[in-house]
């Protein structure tokens, strides 16, 4: 690889960690008990509350305890100390190097096949195919509001024993996060970058793989967010949540939109006199557009993955909404305290010419605002 292309390549989204992996040539100590033992993991009914399950598990001749006990899933190498239990003579587990992740922090968990069967029938059923590991997806704070998602990958020769395992934690985790119901509108003109691509590519499989229920709608010039939810069918109480992709204008557009429609349901006008009816779910902002001052404000950051693993765990924050009226008391729009369009298009580039005067700043980020790569035609946020 040249060193042109290795200043291309692009630092991972996720961060993959590596739990254990049994080596297929190692010894494989009392397999039959493992096996033995996890026949109780096939029950219909698993009390979640109290609840205890072990294997061992080896890498590279080193032998791995793993236990879940209730909803914490532990892994720790042995030590060279021992005990005697009345019939075995076991290994005690080495604290110090202790891991351990909390199932409520889990939004989903995958299959990883052998890689013989990569090649197979994406429609051949899955039943026929060797189930090498799995993998669980969870987030880790990055700073303040800021995640990312990271993978935690679990390996084994022991097909059966593995699939035991991700039957079991498949169960636990879908009764901690159960499927629900999400609207996404999406506007796939907004910004210099594609709005489809960044749904099909980024949100769209973590919402797959946590098992949602999606209701995908594209508004643009064509189509409003007027005109969607005007249309729409079903009863909003019924959903989980509305994702937004697009920049500070097609998030306002959207508020706007819903708030008319929920005040058409309800009978009632948006006046001076009357307080703006409550959203019926929380509003989770996939920044895309020209300028995403209302998320950044929100999160601290303008990433794709953060705005959704905080809806996919129910990380909810309060915002104050004010609304705008003209003149003759009738109302203009819904405000989140932020601008968008050419206002918030020239307050982004304060923090650039924060080192000149005030007067200064202020003029030269208008002028970035209003140049031609800015104001271009077929402009949109």
């Amino acid at each position: 690889m040249s060193s042109r292309a290795q200043r291309r390549r692009t630092k991972p989204s996720i961060t993959v960690k590596q739990a254990f992996e049994e080596n297929e040539n190692d010894n494989k100590p009392n397999t039959q008990e493992i096996s033995d033992e996890y026949e109780s993991s096939l029950r219909d009914h698993i009390d979640l509350d109290r609840f205890y399950e072990r294997a061992f598990f080896t890498i590279n001749n080193v032998t791995v305890e793993v236990i879940l006990n209730n909803d914490i899933l532990n892994w720790s190498d042995l030590s060279d100390e021992s005990y005697y239990d009345g019939i075995h003579r076991r290994k005690v587990s080495n604290r110090e190097n202790m891991n351990s992740i909390n199932l409520h922090d889990v939004y989903a968990i995958s299959p990883i096949y052998d890689q013989c069967n990569s090649l197979l029938n994406t429609n051949e059923n899955q039943s026929n195919m060797t189930l090498r590991g799995f993998q669980l997806h969870t987030y880790e704070i990055k700073h303040d509001n800021i995640l990312q998602e990271i993978l935690i990958i679990f390996q084994s020769n022991l097909p059966n024993q593995m699939k035991q395992w991700y039957r079991l934690l498949s169960k636990m985790i879908s009764e901690y996060k159960p499927s629900r119901k999400i609207l996404v509108l999406c506007n796939p003109y907004t910004g210099s970058r594609p709005s489809r691509y960044v749904y099909n590519t980024k949100i769209k499989p973590m919402l797959d793989r946590a098992h949602y229920n999606v209701t995908y709608f594209e508004i643009d010039d064509l189509c409003s967010a007027d005109e969607v939810l005007s249309n729409f069918e079903d009863d909003f109480d019924s959903f989980y949540g509305l994702v937004i992709i697009g920049g500070d204008g097609s998030v306002i557009n959207v508020i706007n939109a819903l708030l008319r429609n929920l005040a058409k349901e309800n009978r009632t006008r948006l006046g001076i006199e009357y307080d703006l009816p409550s959203l019926p779910f929380p509003i989770c902002i996939i920044p895309n557009g020209t300028t995403n001052i209302i998320c950044q404000s929100i999160h601290g950051c303008t990433d794709h993955c953060t705005p959704i693993l905080h809806l996919l765990f129910n990380h909810q924050m309060k915002i104050d909404m004010s609304a705008i009226f003209d003149a003759n008391y009738n109302f203009v729009t819904a405000n989140f305290s932020a601008g968008a369009g050419y206002p918030a298009n020239a307050l982004k580039y304060f923090t650039r010419y924060s080192n000149f005067s005030p007067k200064k700043t202020i003029r030269k980020s208008f002028a970035k605002a209003t140049s031609n790569k800015n104001l271009r035609e077929g402009y949109s946020c």
